[in-house]
């Protein structure tokens, strides 16, 4: 019976690991649905980075795009006086077959020192969480 029983533990971890997806450097698989998830992260953004004064984003201007055509909300990082240029950051939101839904980053930002605490940041957002960078 115990044998049975290492047998089948043993079998559910070799499919779990058959099923699993290795994501890229600055994606986590995200608790929660496409909708739910891209919502959370859209109102932490806004409220950790911008409301809250977080200097490390007072140069950039959150642009929200939760209901798009594709089907990947994502949410765009501009520079604050620049209207109609390229995003510093852009985070998607999508569900990835094996993994859920999935949050990314990329852009410039992620090319610098500021990338850390993104990176925690949005990791943290994507379980569920919804404590800023500094109460976290």
């Amino acid at each position: 019976m115990l044998r049975n029983a290492l047998l089948g533990l043993a079998t559910a971890a070799l499919l779990t690991g058959c099923m699993s997806i290795d994501l890229p450097e600055g994606s986590y698989a995200a608790r929660g649905g496409l909708g739910s998830t891209s919502e959370r992260i859209a109102e932490r953004i806004r409220v950790c980075w911008f409301q809250l004064g977080d200097t490390a984003f007072a140069a950039y201007r959150q642009e929200t795009e939760i209901t798009s055509m594709s089907g990947q909300p994502r949410i765009l990082l501009v520079n604050r006086d620049d209207r109609g240029g390229l995003p510093q950051l852009v985070v998607t939101m999508r569900t990835i077959s094996g993994a859920g839904t999935v949050v990314s980053s990329f852009g410039p930002l992620t090319e610098t020192p500021l990338v850390n605490r993104i990176n925690a940041d949005l990791s943290r957002w994507a379980r569920g969480s919804r404590a800023c960078g500094a109460a976290a």
